[in-house]
């Protein structure tokens, strides 16, 4: 006689079988991906115990499985969105610090700008590209 299932088991029984039966179309799992997208899009006019337990449910089975298809924009999207709703305290903390770091590195290039100091702001922003430039600048220089 098999054990019997909770809710939750169920649900994630369900889960499992339908990822397997959808694996033999990697699109299949990409529509599904962005169904999942939507919904936690449209969370908001959910029930807070129903918006905890898909965005739960996003942030364990979903953004994996984005991560592993390699879709890394639908994986961030996913995982901010039920960031938002697992913990919505340290999500408004983390966006606040990242709209003052923009901000600050916004005056920042202001201010180098102004000082004309825009190469030198290249060099500690990305220096990849500021030694392509630097290279660049110098085989011009030789021809």
């Amino acid at each position: 006689m098999p054990p019997l299932l909770t809710a939750a088991n169920a649900q994630t029984e369900n889960l499992r079988s339908m990822l397997i039966a959808m694996s033999e179309d990697w699109r299949v799992l990409i529509v599904k991906l962005a169904d999942r997208l939507h919904n936690m899009r449209t969370l908001y006019a959910m029930p807070a115990e129903k918006q905890r337990r898909i965005a739960l449910e996003t942030l364990t089975v979903f953004a994996p499985l984005a991560h592993r298809l390699g879709v890394w924009t639908i994986k961030e999207e996913l995982e901010d969105r039920a960031f938002a709703i697992l913990d919505p305290s340290s999500f408004r903390a983390i966006e606040r610090a990242l709209r003052d770091r923009r901000r600050e590195v916004r005056g920042l290039r202001t201010d180098c700008q102004r000082l004309q100091l825009q190469p030198q702001l290249l060099l500690v922003l990305q220096p990849e590209e500021a030694e392509k430039q630097l290279k660049s600048n110098q085989n011009s220089l030789l021809y």
